[in-house]
Protein backbone atom coordinates (compact mmCIF):
# COMPACT_ATOMS: atom_id res chain seq x y z
CA UNK A 1 0.00 0.00 0.00
CA UNK A 2 2.85 2.50 0.68
CA UNK A 3 4.37 1.60 -2.83
CA UNK A 4 0.91 2.33 -4.16
CA UNK A 5 0.84 5.65 -1.94
CA UNK A 6 4.42 6.74 -3.30
CA UNK A 7 3.76 5.77 -7.05
CA UNK A 8 0.81 8.27 -7.19
CA UNK A 9 2.31 10.94 -5.57
CA UNK A 10 4.62 10.33 -8.44
CA UNK A 11 2.23 11.60 -10.77
CA UNK A 12 1.00 14.71 -8.59
CA UNK A 13 2.99 17.70 -9.87
CA UNK A 14 4.29 20.02 -6.88
CA UNK A 15 1.89 23.24 -5.68
CA UNK A 16 4.83 25.30 -7.06
CA UNK A 17 5.08 23.80 -10.63
CA UNK A 18 1.36 24.66 -11.30
CA UNK A 19 1.19 28.85 -10.93
CA UNK A 20 -0.42 30.35 -14.14
CA UNK A 21 2.08 29.94 -17.03
CA UNK A 22 3.75 26.69 -16.83
CA UNK A 23 0.84 24.39 -17.79
CA UNK A 24 -1.39 24.87 -14.46
CA UNK A 25 -2.74 26.58 -11.88
CA UNK A 26 -2.73 26.11 -8.12
CA UNK A 27 -6.11 25.52 -7.78
CA UNK A 28 -5.55 22.43 -10.38
CA UNK A 29 -2.65 21.16 -8.38
CA UNK A 30 -4.83 20.86 -5.30
CA UNK A 31 -7.64 18.85 -7.07
CA UNK A 32 -5.15 16.44 -8.43
CA UNK A 33 -3.67 15.94 -5.02
CA UNK A 34 -6.93 15.30 -3.37
CA UNK A 35 -7.80 12.73 -5.86
CA UNK A 36 -4.81 10.85 -5.34
CA UNK A 37 -5.42 10.89 -1.68
CA UNK A 38 -9.35 9.58 -2.27
CA UNK A 39 -7.96 7.32 -4.32
CA UNK A 40 -5.08 5.79 -1.88
CA UNK A 41 -7.65 5.80 1.19
CA UNK A 42 -10.55 4.35 -1.08
CA UNK A 43 -7.49 1.67 -1.66
CA UNK A 44 -6.94 1.29 2.40
CA UNK A 45 -10.18 0.91 2.99
CA UNK A 46 -10.84 -1.96 0.74
CA UNK A 47 -7.78 -3.75 2.19
CA UNK A 48 -5.72 -4.11 -0.95
CA UNK A 49 -8.59 -6.99 -2.45
CA UNK A 50 -12.06 -5.82 -3.99
CA UNK A 51 -15.04 -6.88 -2.62
CA UNK A 52 -13.80 -7.47 1.01
CA UNK A 53 -16.25 -6.90 3.30
CA UNK A 54 -15.33 -4.16 6.17
CA UNK A 55 -14.50 -5.64 9.70
CA UNK A 56 -16.91 -3.89 12.22
CA UNK A 57 -15.11 -2.12 15.15
CA UNK A 58 -17.01 -3.23 18.28
CA UNK A 59 -16.09 -3.63 22.16
CA UNK A 60 -17.28 -6.87 23.30
CA UNK A 61 -17.76 -5.68 26.82
CA UNK A 62 -19.42 -2.48 27.50
CA UNK A 63 -17.09 -0.46 29.51
CA UNK A 64 -17.54 2.56 31.42
CA UNK A 65 -18.88 4.32 32.78
CA UNK A 66 -19.53 6.59 29.56
CA UNK A 67 -18.08 10.27 29.89
CA UNK A 68 -17.58 13.32 27.48
CA UNK A 69 -14.32 12.50 25.26
CA UNK A 70 -11.57 15.25 26.71
CA UNK A 71 -9.97 15.50 23.30
CA UNK A 72 -13.38 16.06 21.74
CA UNK A 73 -16.99 16.95 23.78
CA UNK A 74 -18.97 15.80 20.95
CA UNK A 75 -17.79 12.10 21.49
CA UNK A 76 -18.47 9.82 24.91
CA UNK A 77 -15.38 7.68 26.34
CA UNK A 78 -15.10 5.16 28.63
CA UNK A 79 -11.58 6.72 30.45
CA UNK A 80 -9.43 5.13 27.85
CA UNK A 81 -9.26 8.54 25.99
CA UNK A 82 -10.66 6.39 22.69
CA UNK A 83 -13.78 8.03 21.47
CA UNK A 84 -16.68 5.80 21.44
CA UNK A 85 -19.92 6.06 18.58
CA UNK A 86 -23.04 5.36 19.74
CA UNK A 87 -25.66 3.51 18.03
CA UNK A 88 -28.39 1.66 18.63
CA UNK A 89 -32.21 0.73 19.11
CA UNK A 90 -34.75 0.06 21.53
CA UNK A 91 -38.02 -1.33 22.46
CA UNK A 92 -40.22 -0.28 25.01
CA UNK A 93 -40.69 -3.81 26.33
CA UNK A 94 -37.15 -4.25 27.32
CA UNK A 95 -37.42 -3.16 30.75
CA UNK A 96 -41.24 -3.64 31.48
CA UNK A 97 -43.69 -6.01 30.45
CA UNK A 98 -46.05 -3.75 27.99
CA UNK A 99 -49.45 -5.51 26.58
CA UNK A 100 -53.03 -4.86 26.43
CA UNK A 101 -53.63 -7.47 28.96
CA UNK A 102 -53.36 -7.41 32.87
CA UNK A 103 -51.14 -9.19 33.59
CA UNK A 104 -49.91 -8.84 29.59
CA UNK A 105 -49.23 -12.86 30.10
CA UNK A 106 -46.36 -12.96 27.65
CA UNK A 107 -42.72 -12.12 28.52
CA UNK A 108 -40.31 -10.20 26.34
CA UNK A 109 -37.97 -11.92 24.60
CA UNK A 110 -34.91 -10.42 26.04
CA UNK A 111 -32.13 -12.54 25.21
CA UNK A 112 -33.38 -12.90 21.55
CA UNK A 113 -32.93 -8.80 21.56
CA UNK A 114 -29.36 -8.93 22.99
CA UNK A 115 -28.53 -11.27 20.00
CA UNK A 116 -30.40 -9.13 17.72
CA UNK A 117 -28.60 -6.06 19.05
CA UNK A 118 -25.28 -7.60 18.78
CA UNK A 119 -26.15 -8.91 15.47
CA UNK A 120 -26.46 -6.01 14.10
CA UNK A 121 -23.45 -4.32 15.61
CA UNK A 122 -25.58 -2.12 17.78
CA UNK A 123 -23.79 -0.70 20.52
CA UNK A 124 -26.55 1.61 22.54
CA UNK A 125 -29.97 0.96 24.21
CA UNK A 126 -32.56 3.00 26.07
CA UNK A 127 -34.11 0.86 29.40
CA UNK A 128 -37.64 2.22 28.99
CA UNK A 129 -39.93 3.09 31.85
CA UNK A 130 -43.30 4.01 32.37
CA UNK A 131 -45.66 5.60 34.86
CA UNK A 132 -48.66 4.51 34.56
CA UNK A 133 -50.52 1.32 34.91
CA UNK A 134 -52.74 2.13 32.83
CA UNK A 135 -51.41 4.77 29.76
CA UNK A 136 -53.14 5.89 26.78
CA UNK A 137 -54.87 5.84 24.22
CA UNK A 138 -52.41 8.67 23.59
CA UNK A 139 -50.80 9.56 20.56
CA UNK A 140 -48.35 6.35 20.47
CA UNK A 141 -51.33 4.13 21.56
CA UNK A 142 -53.74 4.83 18.79
CA UNK A 143 -54.58 0.96 19.04
CA UNK A 144 -55.62 1.43 22.99
CA UNK A 145 -54.63 1.18 26.35
CA UNK A 146 -50.96 -0.47 27.95
CA UNK A 147 -49.54 -1.91 31.09
CA UNK A 148 -46.52 -2.35 31.89
CA UNK A 149 -45.74 -3.76 35.13
CA UNK A 150 -43.22 -3.86 36.96
CA UNK A 151 -43.55 -0.38 38.77
CA UNK A 152 -41.44 1.10 41.33
CA UNK A 153 -43.99 1.06 43.89
CA UNK A 154 -45.74 -1.91 45.67
CA UNK A 155 -49.01 -2.21 44.97
CA UNK A 156 -50.98 -2.89 49.04
CA UNK A 157 -53.19 -0.50 49.42
CA UNK A 158 -55.09 0.33 51.26
CA UNK A 159 -57.86 1.36 48.54
CA UNK A 160 -57.99 1.16 45.03
CA UNK A 161 -56.60 3.41 42.77
CA UNK A 162 -57.90 4.71 39.56
CA UNK A 163 -57.71 1.18 36.82
CA UNK A 164 -59.46 -0.98 39.54
CA UNK A 165 -56.09 -1.98 41.24
CA UNK A 166 -54.74 -1.61 44.48
CA UNK A 167 -52.96 1.61 45.23
CA UNK A 168 -49.46 2.63 45.68
CA UNK A 169 -47.41 2.24 48.60
CA UNK A 170 -45.49 5.33 48.11
CA UNK A 171 -43.16 4.37 51.12
CA UNK A 172 -42.48 0.62 49.81
CA UNK A 173 -40.13 0.31 46.28
CA UNK A 174 -40.74 -2.83 44.17
CA UNK A 175 -37.50 -4.77 44.97
CA UNK A 176 -38.36 -6.96 41.53
CA UNK A 177 -38.44 -3.67 39.29
CA UNK A 178 -34.93 -2.72 40.48
CA UNK A 179 -33.51 -5.97 40.60
CA UNK A 180 -34.83 -6.50 36.75
CA UNK A 181 -32.89 -3.41 35.87
CA UNK A 182 -29.73 -3.92 37.53
CA UNK A 183 -30.06 -7.84 35.62
CA UNK A 184 -31.04 -6.28 32.20
CA UNK A 185 -28.14 -3.47 32.45
CA UNK A 186 -25.43 -6.00 33.27
CA UNK A 187 -26.48 -8.35 30.64
CA UNK A 188 -26.60 -5.22 27.84
CA UNK A 189 -23.30 -5.06 29.30
CA UNK A 190 -21.48 -8.13 28.59
CA UNK A 191 -22.83 -8.16 25.01
CA UNK A 192 -21.07 -4.71 24.74
CA UNK A 193 -24.39 -2.79 24.74
CA UNK A 194 -24.54 0.41 26.80
CA UNK A 195 -27.34 1.37 28.48
CA UNK A 196 -29.61 4.76 29.14
CA UNK A 197 -31.36 3.72 32.22
CA UNK A 198 -34.61 5.99 32.40
CA UNK A 199 -35.48 6.53 35.42
CA UNK A 200 -39.25 8.94 34.55
CA UNK A 201 -41.33 9.03 31.82
CA UNK A 202 -42.61 12.86 30.60
CA UNK A 203 -43.93 11.83 27.91
CA UNK A 204 -47.23 9.70 29.73
CA UNK A 205 -47.47 12.71 32.27
CA UNK A 206 -47.97 14.85 29.27
CA UNK A 207 -49.93 12.34 26.90
CA UNK A 208 -51.07 9.61 28.13
CA UNK A 209 -53.04 10.63 31.43
CA UNK A 210 -56.90 9.22 31.44
CA UNK A 211 -59.62 8.75 33.93
CA UNK A 212 -58.96 4.91 34.44
CA UNK A 213 -54.91 5.62 34.43
CA UNK A 214 -53.87 4.04 37.50
CA UNK A 215 -52.05 7.46 38.56
CA UNK A 216 -49.88 6.40 41.33
CA UNK A 217 -50.25 10.03 43.03
CA UNK A 218 -53.90 9.87 43.20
Amino acid sequence: MQSLILKLETFSPKVSECRPGRGGSTAWGFALRALVLCVACSALALGGQEGTPLTPVRNPIASGPLRKNPANGRYFSDGSGKAIYLSGSHTWANMLDRGQLNPPGVDFDYAAYMKWMVDHNFNFMRLWTAELPNAGPGPDYAEGNFVGPPYRWRRTGPGLATDGGLKFDLTKLDQSYFDRMRERTTIAGKNGIYVSVMLFNGFEWQFDTNPKDGDPFV
